[in-house]
């Protein structure tokens, strides 16, 4: 279970940090951004699932899920933590790329900036270190 969301620039969602709880509701106002906390974990699946390119097309691209400066755009960040201190984040750049991507859980982890592994712990750590992956190949 996902105990812990962080989110930035996502949508309307410039900077957010949720402990969730089971159950968890969301409740506020219109235009608040209840909805945009659902699709940041929806979007993640899907990253998962399906994979960054699908998922930003999904959303018409990274304009559909950036928040947008007036000078620039702003880098996406999203983290969750679950029950079992797994955590999970991914940075993508204004242009919607990954920055960076990092996994860590038990004796499991990576760490990768620029589509390239710079770190890495289990089992495939000797045989993957410094291999080139595209975002969320991994997870």
């Amino acid at each position: 279970m996902i105990s812990d969301l962080r989110v930035r620039n996502f949508k309307s969602l410039a900077n957010v940090n949720l402990e969730l709880a089971r159950p968890t509701v969301l409740i506020g106002r219109n235009d608040a951004g209840k909805s945009n906390i659902i699709d940041v974990l929806r979007f993640v699946r899907d990253c998962v699932t399906d994979g960054l390119d699908k998922a930003l097309t999904d959303r018409h691209g990274i304009e559909g899920v950036r928040r947008f400066g007036r000078t620039r755009p702003f880098e996406v960040e999203i983290s969750l933590t679950t029950s079992s201190s797994e955590v999970y984040q991914i940075t993508l750049t204004g242009r919607g790329t990954v920055k960076e991507e990092r996994y860590s859980g038990g004796q499991h982890g990576f760490l990768a900036r620029d589509g390239r592994i710079e770190h890495m712990t289990g089992p495939l750590a000797e045989s993957l270190q410094g291999s080139s992956f595209g975002p969320t190949d991994l997870v």
